[in-house]
């Protein structure tokens, strides 16, 4: 997932925390709003909602 996103997206920081509950994917990039991570994400077959 993170290959992808990096692919798509000019990502700075990613990183996926599977030892989390949650499974928390955190994401930086300069130019992407969240709705296209989210999208990008259900797309490629997983959950992903915004975390508060």
């Amino acid at each position: 997932m993170i290959r992808a996103l990096s692919g798509e997206f000019s990502v700075t920081m990613c990183t996926l925390d599977l030892e989390d509950c949650d499974k928390v994917l955190r994401v930086e990039c300069l130019q992407m709003e969240e709705h296209q991570v989210i999208s990008f994400v259900r797309d490629l077959g997983y959950q992903c909602a915004v975390l508060d």
